[in-house]
């Protein structure tokens, strides 16, 4: 399932019971569990309600939590956090995970949230077809202009439409090989938004790590100018 249709039924509180999510844009990742803890708990119960396993999984640890009846609520949320488990499980382990997945009651939502996967392993294959399996990619180039903007709005800061694709070009964001994500788009907009500075080319130099191709063809143009400095 793709992210934006993800969204939209967290957004009208349709969940299935398994959740898997992988991909590039942690910030998405993260702000999605949070939507999933704020949308389907209750907040006064929701540390009791609410597991978080971190790094290699203890698989009957897991199954023994997700085991237990909400606290005064109608749901509890088991969250597994980059646990390997769907790349490197034992077979032992990936065979009792499976056997509990096959019948998860209706008060437990299982949210896996992993940086690696393989998809031909028998635990990714049952949750794709019963549960729900989504990608959060990097955002598009027209994508990530709408969300550039929004946040300097967000911040109360003007940009004109030439800072604002300067911005965006500069962040080195859209690059194949960078591993740049949106918190850290979002610091820059932070650090420029702390002054009520006009936002220049300038001032997004100062803030930002130019990408050095972008030096290169710089030197190259004045070269050409007889301009080298």
């Amino acid at each position: 399932m793709d992210f934006m249709t993800y969204y939209k039924q967290l957004k009208n509180k349709e969940i299935s019971n398994i959740n898997l999510i992988t991909g590039q844009e942690i910030y998405y990742i993260d702000h999605t569990v949070k939507m999933i803890e704020s949308s389907f708990l209750n907040p006064t119960y929701k540390d009791l309600n609410f597991t978080t396993f971190e790094g290699p999984l203890d698989v009957d640890q897991f199954i023994g939590l997700s085991d237990t009846m909400p606290f005064f609520d109608e749901k509890r949320i088991v969250f597994a956090n980059n646990t390997n488990i769907f790349k490197i499980a034992k077979e032992e382990q990936e065979t009792k995970l499976l056997q509990f997945l096959k019948d998860v009651p209706d008060h437990l939502i299982i949210l896996f949230v992993e940086k690696d996967i393989d998809k031909r392993k028998k635990i990714f294959k049952q949750i794709e077809k019963q549960g729900t399996f989504v990608e959060v990619g990097k955002l598009s180039h027209s994508e990530l202009i709408k969300w550039v903007s929004k946040k300097f709005k967000e911040y109360k800061t003007e940009i004109n439409n030439h800072a604002l694709n300067y911005f965006v070009e500069m962040s080195n964001y859209l690059d194949k090989e960078s591993s740049k994500n949106l918190y850290d788009i979002e610091n820059v907009i932070k650090s420029l938004s702390s002054t009520s500075e006009e936002i220049t080319e300038s001032r997004i130099n100062q803030y930002m790590k130019i990408p050095i191709e972008h030096n290169i063809f710089k030197m190259i143009d004045a070269i050409s100018e007889r301009n080298l400095q």
